[in-house]
């Protein structure tokens, strides 16, 4: 099986708290650049936080929690992750959002994506690290199920946004 380098897998067990900790840090900080007063407003930005940064603390809690993965499997759930959650977020908008004078203003929306960046790391992170958890301890379907869980649990955050917001 063509497993992580050992170098790699050190580092990832020595420095995943702190790798997480930046890629969150580093998500609020562009989140909060992009905020309502920001000369750079850019629903790209916004994107990028909620696709790429949640889908590679999901990685790194996935590599985190399982023992010994194939250096291909982390680059597959980080992928499913960056799939699944724009695809959960659009059905939760047509399930949740989108009503005629729905807009919190510029405030508002700021602390929406910042509370949604927030809970999708939460919940996606936690899935694909009890998807590791799993493996580890061989059970496949344990781990498929919470990995097939991804898109319910960033829909269920795109859901508990919107009507916190409401």
């Amino acid at each position: 099986m063509n497993e992580l380098p050992e170098r790699v897998r050190a580092v990832v067990d020595r420095r995943a708290g702190p790798i997480v900790a930046a890629l969150v840090a580093l998500g609020v900080l562009l989140l909060a650049a992009n905020g309502p007063f920001s000369s750079v407003r850019s629903l790209r930005l916004v994107q990028f936080v909620d696709r790429a940064l949640v889908a590679a603390v999901a990685a790194v809690a996935y590599v985190r929690a399982r023992s010994t993965p194939p250096s291909w499997d982390a680059v597959a759930v980080a992928a499913w992750v960056f799939l699944a959650v724009p695809v959960a977020g659009t059905l939760g908008y047509f399930a949740f959002g989108g009503g005629p004078g729905s807009y919190p203003g510029p405030m508002g929306e700021l602390v929406n994506d910042v509370l949604r960046f927030l809970l999708s790391v939460a919940a996606v992170g936690g899935l694909c690290a009890a998807a590791g958890a799993a493996l580890r301890r061989d059970r496949r379907a344990a781990a498929a199920l919470a990995l097939l869980a991804v898109p319910v649990g960033q829909f269920l955050v795109y859901g508990a946004v919107v009507l916190a917001g409401a």
